[in-house]
């Protein structure tokens, strides 16, 4: 049974405001101002996170009729982790158009993302309209994309909004075809078939941004257990499909272009003097109760991201009693959709989460981006509730506004202030920052295409340079001797060095490694060290 919050009188402080074609020009006006706010906001540059870089290079690769594969990346058990050898290809095709008209061109491409976030929130009233008001639809709209954290990421070319968008998409094929009473009557052979691929091909394309996307075929299988105690022919087929797409893609990324002799030399060498390292997402999966309550505990604080302090008194207080709020109005309002009927919103959002206590990388806010909107939107299905419940008044329709009105404006005013107060310092010192791009060309220019560097950012290396790179040695006592071995074993020509936190920092120091290495180039935060072993 659907929850219809627009019949429901005591909801007056949510009045319906917007009907019919009214209500879809404002929501595509609403989405087109903050699609322009984002656009005109872009700032030049790039962070040294370097996921970014490998997604670029793969879009190279395809623009320019490469390999997609052929990055110069070598991935090691020997070497510290970065990255996996390859990413899924879906976001790379994305950005390929861009770089085959304007290069590498940082702004052009972050426009992809701003488009996928945009294409995201006009999917919300086709996803929330069974437990939202039309006015609330918007207020999410708005509250999700004028987030300060969301705004901020706008100059990040990564995939997590083309992921929103594909996931978003996926749930709401689910709520048409799998878990609409629509789907109940028989329907022709032809178009269950035509429903199953395109559910199948857009659960794939949210899989080919990010591999979190499995959780979406397990969604229609949940659901279908748990409402119908049965698994029907749409269900079957779609899932069939992305698992065709899935297992194409692993078998064309699962190949390694490294060559044959350098990936067997530094085998031989992890296993002699390595400590142990990731070499793929799925080594990151832990059981382990105590890492799982501790990344519970990480996320909570990567949650509090979206309300960032911003080094202010006032607006610390304001945000604690806001991310309260809204978490504890979120954790009630879930439970309330579940007890209303369990959807594939309910079991996406317990996927995602199970999900991300189990992987145990860093515990990143850019993980939770998809799962604020539901958040908030839970929020609202809380807020409402408790309004309905009669616990302000039955009739006081004035009260309600009031209160609605005012966290409205506190949280307008806490967006407003985190924007106006961003600091855009890991983008000045960025890979634009002046001793930065002195480093690359040096590189560029003083260094052959078949040398090898030896980086804490190899995958930036590789497409910055043109040259093949590997990250820098995982060693449990590291000697001179092991870091000689392991040069050889890569087949490695320089070694860089610099400092990074959240940006680049000047050297405080930095020395030849070895006796074996010579300086060829310095400056105030870069050293370039060449690897010279005697004959």
């Amino acid at each position: 049974m659907n929850h219809n919050p627009e019949a429901s009188p005591s909801l007056g402080v949510m009045p319906k405001l917007f009907t019919g074609r009214t209500f879809h020009a404002i929501t595509f006006t609403v989405v087109g101002i903050i699609g322009i706010f984002y656009s005109l906001t872009l700032y030049d540059g790039h962070d040294w996170s370097g996921d970014w870089s490998q997604y670029i290079h793969h879009a190279k690769n395809l623009a320019e009729g490469k390999n997609y594969l052929d990055t110069g990346y070598i991935v090691s058990s020997s070497a510290k982790f970065v990255g996996p050898y390859a990413y899924p290809p879906i976001f790379p095709i994305l950005l390929t158009p861009i770089y085959w008209l304007y290069g590498l061109d940082f702004e052009a491409m972050k426009l992809v993302a701003i488009v996928s976030l945009c294409l995201s929130l006009l999917l919300f009233p086709r996803l929330f309209n069974n437990q939202l008001t039309r006015a609330q639809q918007i207020i999410l709209i708005l509250l999700v994309g004028l987030n300060p954290f969301f705004w901020e990421y706008r100059n990040s070319i990564l995939s997590d909004y083309s992921f929103i968008f594909f996931s978003y998409l996926s749930l709401h094929l689910m709520q048409l075809f799998v878990q609409s009473a629509n789907n109940t009557q028989l329907q022709s052979y032809l178009r269950t078939l035509w429903r199953s691929f395109g559910l199948g091909l857009i659960m794939y394309l949210a899989y080919g941004c990010r591999e979190i996307g499995i959780i979406l075929p397990l969604c229609v299988l949940t659901y279908e257990i748990i409402n119908k105690r049965k698994i029907t022919l749409i269900s079957i087929a779609s899932i069939a499909i992305f698992l065709v797409l899935a297992c194409s893609q692993y078998h064309f990324l699962n190949t390694n272009l490294t060559p044959i002799s350098i990936q067997q030399n530094l085998a031989e060498f992890s296993e002699k003097h390595a400590e142990s390292s990731s070499t793929g997402h799925l080594d990151f999966i832990s059981l382990d109760p105590a890492a799982i309550a501790h990344r519970v505990q990480g996320y909570r604080w990567a949650l509090q991201a979206f309300l960032p302090f911003n080094h202010n008194p006032t607006f610390e207080l304001i945000n604690t009693i806001l991310f309260n709020l809204v978490t504890l109005l979120a954790f009630f309002g879930y439970f309330i959709a579940l007890k209303r009927r369990i959807t594939v919103l309910e079991i996406f959002f317990a996927g995602y989460v199970a999900v991300l206590l189990l992987f145990g990388a860093p515990t990143y806010t850019r993980y939770l981006l998809p799962l604020l909107p539901l958040i908030l939107y839970y929020a609202l299905i809380s807020y409402q509730y408790f309004l309905k419940s009669g616990i302000f008044g039955s009739n006081r329709y004035h009260l309600k506004t009031l209160i609605s009105a005012g966290l409205l404006s506190v949280t307008s005013i806490s967006y407003a202030y985190s924007i106006k107060n961003h600091s855009y310092e890991a983008l000045d010192n960025g890979i634009s920052h002046p001793k930065a791009v002195e480093m690359f060309e040096f590189i560029r220019n003083n260094t052959a295409l078949n040398d090898t560097i030896v980086s804490r950012k190899p995958r930036m290396m590789a497409l910055l340079t043109n040259r093949t790179s590997i990250s820098t040695p995982r060693l449990a006592s590291p000697t001179p001797e092991h870091i000689n071995q392991f040069f050889d074993a890569a087949e490695a020509d320089y070694y860089v060095d610099f400092q990074l936190q959240k940006w680049i920092l000047p050297l405080s120091e930095s020395t030849p490694p070895t006796p074996w290495f010579t300086e060829v180039f310095r400056n105030s935060h870069t050293a370039i060290y060449k690897y010279q072993p005697p004959p």
